[in-house]
């Protein structure tokens, strides 16, 4: 044989070698499924702050339509009406918030490729002096923060749930919350 020959062969043959490593690595690729973090915000142990059972907020990737997730939902998980039954609430593009939800469905839920991540819920424990010194406020609503609060303004903290229930306790003829991180109003 003639040297050319020889080498013709050896250059197929390594040629041939990285044509079925390659395709060897794009099988195995092809087996890795995505899976989006699962955000826990508040630290095992912690007194200021706790994991709220089966409430979790979920964020979309930038561009995924949410009627493609909801069909995601509905195919892999077989709920009927996802909406209704893990009561999501929307809150703005691609972010909603669901109850009620197990966190095997939520295992599932964050191999949908349209799923940038999931937070789990949490209550936590808020500064009382910080929240009645909102930006938002007038200086009125301020001052009437501080005499509708339940604490001492003194304290540094007190729990969400209590003011939940101090704001419960008001007139029935007051139909809306102000809520303490934007200064909103929302109808009940």
């Amino acid at each position: 044989m003639q040297p050319w020959t020889n080498f013709l062969i050896v250059v197929v043959t390594i040629f041939a070698a990285f044509a079925s490593a390659s395709s060897a690595t794009a099988i195995s690729s092809d087996n890795v499924t995505y899976v989006a973090p699962l955000i826990e915000t508040c630290p095992v142990g912690s007194s200021t702050c706790g994991k709220i059972k089966d409430k979790y907020l979920v964020v979309l990737r930038e561009g995924y339509e949410p009627a493609s997730h909801l069909s995601y939902i509905s195919r892999t998980l077989h709920v009927d009406d996802p909406v209704k039954e893990w009561r999501m609430m929307w809150h703005g593009d691609g972010v909603y918030s669901v109850q009620g939800v197990s966190a095997d469905s939520i295992d599932i839920l964050r191999r949908d490729p349209g799923v940038e991540e999931i937070e789990e819920g949490y209550w936590f424990q808020m500064d009382v002096v910080d929240r009645c010194q909102d930006p938002a406020y007038s200086e009125e609503e301020r001052r009437q923060c501080y005499d509708a609060s339940p604490v001492d303004p003194r304290e540094t903290v007190m729990h969400l749930e209590d003011e939940r229930r101090a704001s419960a306790g008001a007139s029935e003829d007051d139909k809306s919350e102000t809520s303490t991180f934007r200064g909103e109003k929302k109808e009940l």
